[in-house]
């Protein structure tokens, strides 16, 4: 159990630019804060257009296993941080009004080689889940589940991998937002196209750089979302403090732009994502008050594999306490169980 301290994660209130290239850079888009998503868009860019090249003209006996460490190593490093800069710049506009055709490039262009269907995050995610705050209504909503079960999280992601286009084109039919899932298919459609037409192209390249992605992409959209809604009070489940979860000083915040703070971004969705720390801590009585789960040192997909071995005592070792909340290690653990338990509607 940790007692809530100084929190290291990072707030970068004083970002600058010291060159032509980001005084450049930073005149392009909404907030200068977002300098990074940039350079990391031009890093992503670079690596897809040079790895493309490569993997195409090259043949040799090596390929498969070339192609393997490439993908581990280009997705363990950046799959991540794009997602989480696709959720924020689907929040909050990334490019100004005047060059606002660039704000497409994001979903409709580097998405497709990190497994993101064109606008299908966008609506899912801003239209569907914050509306629905894992509620009934809301196609990813884990309250059906046992969430330390690796059977029901296998459910779940198979439903999510298979069904959930279907349920989210049903759920904004049934809104009357008609044209919106009409977005959604054609954006998934056209994927599923790139797909085949790459596959009739070569298919170990349509592997490698759309369909293997999609599918690791799925797993962790799925894994992240378990994870941010696994401990629940079944008593008050629309609650966002007690609904959701939050993350603090752990490596994933840093290079993930502090997606740690869960329950922080449900409350206010659109606050960019630097201020969270610095809201946290000074909202901390709100979080007290309503027994919300912190974890200190651990990002979600630790909680998610310790979940699933049920080690109970590794997350209540993580499982920051207020000064005057739980006795004991036992107690922490009770609670934490009673927490990942199935809620239903």
């Amino acid at each position: 159990m940790r007692v809530i301290g100084e929190n290291t994660d990072p707030s970068f209130d004083n970002i600058k630019s010291y060159s032509t290239l980001g005084d450049f850079l930073v005149s392009l888009i909404n907030d200068k804060r977002d300098l990074f998503f940039l350079y990391l868009i031009i890093k992503i860019s670079s690596i897809e257009i040079i790895s493309f090249l490569f993997f195409s003209f090259y043949n040799g006996k090596l390929w498969w296993l070339f192609a393997s460490l490439f993908f581990a190593w280009f997705h363990l490093n950046f799959h991540g941080p794009f997602v989480l800069m696709m959720h924020f710049t689907s929040h909050r506009k990334f490019f100004k009004k005047e060059y606002n055709y660039a704000n497409n490039f994001i979903p409709w262009v580097l998405g497709f080689f990190l497994g993101q269907s064109p606008k299908t995050y966008f609506y899912h995610h801003i239209f569907m889940h914050h509306n629905e705050n894992n509620m009934a209504d809301d196609i990813s909503s884990t309250m059906l589940y046992k969430r330390d079960s690796f059977l029901h999280f296998i459910n779940y992601y198979l439903k999510f991998l298979f069904l959930s286009l279907k349920q989210l084109a049903s759920y904004f039919q049934k809104k009357n937002k008609n044209s919106v899932a009409g977005k959604v298919l054609i954006g998934e459609f056209i994927f599923y196209l790139v797909c085949i037409v790459s596959c009739l192209i070569s298919v170990k390249m349509s592997l490698l750089f759309f369909i293997f992605p999609f599918i690791l992409s799925r797993i962790m959209l799925s894994m992240g979302n378990w994870t941010q809604h696994a401990f629940i009070d079944p008593i008050s489940p629309d609650n966002y403090y007690k609904n959701s979860i939050t993350c603090i000083n752990n490596r994933y915040n840093h290079l993930c732009w502090n997606d740690g703070y869960h329950t922080h971004h449900h409350l206010h969705p659109s606050m960019h994502w630097t201020n969270y720390p610095i809201d946290f801590q000074k909202n901390l009585k709100d979080y007290k008050l309503n027994d919300s789960v912190i974890f200190d040192g651990l990002d979600y997909f630790q909680i998610f594999f310790l979940l699933m071995i049920k080690n109970y005592k590794k997350l209540a070792a993580h499982f920051v306490i207020f000064d005057d909340g739980f006795n004991s290690e036992d107690e922490v653990i009770s609670f934490l169980k009673a927490r990942t338990q199935i809620i239903n509607f």
